[in-house]
């Protein structure tokens, strides 16, 4: 990184303050050598490195082996080989101090194998004392090294292990040392920032600060909820990369590689990691590599941020409780009107911020599962999962409809669904409904094939103490949205022309008077024979009387029709040239509808 980008960087440090000056020295020697995470072995983040090993006086006489590139190689520990199979006991990143007497007697082959099971555990690098066993090294061992990317360190034979060893494991103890200091100051900075409710954005830009990248923070459907730079907050095309990781984080995490329109559609490095809250509540803490790769010491500042996040989705989950039973208790009082008083209401809405001047109307959504769906399965589906498809329902419902009152029950959602002055006539309005409508369901349809959505759109309550009476309607238009023909999955009670009328009347005896006798005769024949002649007359009647188009609505030959109508004729004596009989009897069907739904709810 040149010394420009680094000043940049530095100078962010500076904005969160307090940090001794060993953070800054070593965290500009990460990103100077560019010492990748995933070279980093058995979890040091404050690296010593090969180089650090030559600087000290003990090796003023070493000569190094390697590439110059082998230099920025962190070293996690330092051992001496007393048996030839030192590879079973390392961990990685280890030094090895050896006269190679243990494999004084290795064909070369032998020699090889050993140097591979070396390179497997990640060694560092190879300290070997020269003119006690072997004159020079052997190469076999020298090009299998070289091969390896193990660098070769020889050091005289007057040098004894121990004079390297203890300025080596102290200064790893030092590193240690420091890593713990690091940790501190960064875990006081978030545990404060979570005692002081400071909230996630706070939260992101203080890690944002500690490791000089920009953070975007996503929701479940990887929806941007806050970031601390616009020109991340937008990206595509993200790829997941496959890295080797050799460093132990205690959080899970990702890569991928994704283009951002507002950087001219560049490709940069993400980190993501997800963060998990209570009751399958999950986010992602995305850190975007734009003005450098993520060094060992970010990780320590990603783990702690990644805590406070869990924290907060804690929080907020419990106080989205404690206001969504609020909340449930005013709406479930309010469409049962258990209310004292309008001003009762509105003291009540006021303290959970809900503004319920104005038109609303209740809307009511129903998920049922498809017939295809064999009987066994359903009974599982419905037992076992549709609640919590009730609850996602909810969740795309709020997405769709950030301003609208929602309400998730066990077998209902039920939103408040505030009228806006600006869409002009009731007709314009209900179109509007219907489109956002036809959203929702497209945004469900993935998520289970086997359920459909049902939504039934109540009257306008010109007044909140309307909202009862919406909300009946809507429970109308909904049990009716599977009774009567209906091709779409929306029904709306202005728009069930006749069924209002019938549903004002609550006495089903009374409703029974005006089914007509013929209809009577044909509905009990189809229950004693067991055919369903009422369907077809339903259907002949909704196509004007055409044998044919009846024929097609029905799949079955329009000679199979006409058979049946002759049979309807005999039995009812029905004259379907009389306008006011055919009429008479259209209204009958509807009325039966009604009573079907009636019975439906009163087995409920």
């Amino acid at each position: 990184m040149g010394i420009k980008e680094r000043g940049i960087l530095l100078s962010n440090l500076d904005k969160c303050r307090p940090f001794p000056p060993w953070y800054v020295v070593i965290r500009t020697q990460f990103i100077e050598n560019r010492v990748p995470y995933n070279l980093l072995m058995g979890g040091a983040l404050v690296a010593f490195l090969i180089q650090d090993l030559l600087n000290l006086k003990v090796m003023e006489h070493a000569k190094f082996s390697g590439s110059p590139a082998w230099l920025s190689k962190p070293v996690t520990g330092i051992t001496v080989m007393d048996a030839p199979d030192i590879a079973d006991w390392l961990k990685g990143g280890e030094v090895i101090l050896t006269s190679l007497y243990p494999i004084r007697s290795h064909s070369d082959q032998d020699m090889k194998d050993w140097v591979t099971h070396l390179s497997a555990k990640h060694i560092s690098a190879l300290i070997v004392k020269i003119d006690k066993v072997f004159a020079k090294i052997p190469e076999v061992i020298t090009e299998s090294c070289e091969n390896h990317s193990i660098p070769i360190i020889t050091i005289p034979i007057d040098v004894a292990f121990v004079d390297i060893m203890y300025p080596v494991m102290e200064r790893l103890f030092d590193s240690k040392v420091t890593e713990l200091q690091y940790f501190k100051t960064v875990h006081d900075q978030f545990t404060a920032l979570s005692l002081a409710d400071a909230g996630m954005e706070q939260i992101i830009k203080t890690l944002e600060k500690l490791i000089g990248n920009p953070i975007t923070i996503l929701d479940r459907y990887l929806h941007c909820i806050a970031s601390t730079s616009q020109q991340v907050a937008v990206f595509h095309d993200a790829q997941r990369l496959q890295t080797d990781q050799f460093f132990s984080t205690n959080f899970a995490f990702y890569t991928q590689s994704a283009a951002f329109p507002e950087l001219s559609d560049q490709q940069y490095t993400q980190l993501v990691v997800p963060v998990n809250g209570v009751n399958n509540v999950k986010i992602y803490l995305v850190i975007n590599e734009i003005q450098h790769a993520t060094v060992p010491l970010d990780f320590i500042a990603i783990e702690n941020a990644t805590i406070a996040l869990s924290l907060e989705l804690v929080k907020q989950f419990a106080v989205a409780e404690v206001e969504r039973k609020f909340q449930n208790d005013l709406i479930d009082d309010l469409l049962a009107q258990r209310t004292d008083s309008l001003e009762s209401i509105y003291e009540r809405a006021n303290v959970i911020g809900w503004d319920l001047e104005g038109e609303y109307t209740v809307i009511l959504f129903r998920l049922c599962v498809n017939t295809h769906v064999e009987s066994n399965k359903k009974v599982m589906f419905q037992h076992n999962q549709l609640q919590k498809h009730y609850h996602l329902l909810g969740e795309i419902i709020s997405f769709h409809l950030p301003g609208a009152i929602v309400r998730t029950k066990s077998d209902v959602v039920i939103v408040l669904w505030k009228i806006p002055i600006d869409k002009g006539s009731k007709r314009v309005w209900l179109e509007h409904v219907k489109k956002t409508l036809e959203s929702i369901q497209a945004h469900l349809k993935p998520q289970k094939e086997e359920l459909t959505l049902q939504v039934g759109i109540g009257s306008p309550a010109f007044s909140i103490l309307d909202v009862p009476t919406s909300y009946k309607a809507a429970q109308n238009a909904l049990e009716l949205s599977g009774t009567f023909d209906q091709t779409h999955f929306i029904t709306s009670f202005d728009e069930l022309g006749i069924y209002r009328l019938l549903y004002e009347i609550d006495n089903t005896e009374h409703l029974q008077k005006f089914i007509p006798e013929s209809l009577n005769k044909l509905l009990h024949y189809s229950q004693s024979s067991g055919n369903d002649l009422v369907q077809t007359l339903r259907v002949f009647l909704q196509c004007n009387q055409n044998v044919t188009k009846t024929a097609k609505a029905l799949y079955i030959h329009y000679k199979t029709v006409a058979y049946r109508i002759q049979r309807i004729k005999d039995i009812m004596g029905i004259d379907f040239e009389s306008a006011d009989e055919v009429l008479s009897v259209q209204v009958g069907l509807k009325i039966v509808d009604l009573l079907e739904v009636a019975s439906r709810n009163s087995r409920r």
